[in-house]
């Protein structure tokens, strides 16, 4: 598992920053660790992440293609 690169999700954003804005409100993050702080809507984690036009999936959701 470790020789698996995880990025973080500021070096996602990063990476994924030139997108235009309908595609970056598809990216939805997943499989955050049970700390992270982005996890709670109101946290300034998840604040930044909205800002930049990104989105963390929640608990059971579906995204139909």
């Amino acid at each position: 598992m470790s020789e698996i690169p995880h990025p973080f999700i500021e070096e996602t954003m990063k990476m994924l920053d030139s997108l235009p804005e309908d595609q970056k409100a598809k990216v939805k993050f997943i499989h955050l660790n049970h700390t992270n702080p982005a996890l709670r809507d109101s946290s300034d984690a998840r604040k930044e992440i909205e800002k930049k036009g990104f989105r963390v999936a929640y608990q059971l959701q579906m995204t139909l293609l």
